[in-house]
């Protein structure tokens, strides 16, 4: 998944992005639903407003509802083309990609990937930074 949202693109913006690395854990068990759960706790602009396969996303995640992205997103994830996720601002970008095989392969070592973007800008709002300490920690409970 991958693609900032459009309305994230001007002259002049300073970007964070965060990326996880994994090679165990719910998420590689098809736990989309934990990642959700945590999107919608601690950063609900992370969530998709927008999906689909293809630019511009064709579906709205407030009429189609969590079981039907939950749905998609099974079904896209380890695809070639992967899907393009729009979340709300000051989130930009979200990509989740988790290949076929993880480990060593010929291709080389394979991992899981998130990577959340965000307007930098976002950390001078109240409740920022705690809302990102939370999202990572209850990602990354060791």
């Amino acid at each position: 998944m991958y693609g900032p949202c459009p309305e994230a693109r001007r002259e002049e913006a300073s970007l964070i992005t965060f990326s996880w690395w994994f090679t165990e854990g719910p998420l590689l068990e098809n736990r989309y639903d934990l990642l959700l759960d945590v999107f919608e706790t601690e950063l609900k602009e992370a969530l998709p407003r927008r999906y689909g396969n293809y630019e511009p996303p064709q579906y709205l995640y407030a009429e189609r509802g969590r079981d039907d992205f939950l749905a998609f997103l099974k079904e896209h994830i380890h695809g070639l083309f992967g899907m393009v996720w729009y979340p709300t601002l000051p989130v930009t970008g979200v990509h989740l990609q988790i290949p076929e095989t993880i480990g060593g392969s010929k291709q080389g070592f394979r991992t899981g990937q998130l990577t959340l973007t965000i307007d930098a800008d976002a950390l001078a709002q109240p409740g920022w930074e705690t809302n990102l300490r939370r999202f990572w920690l209850r990602l990354n409970p060791t």
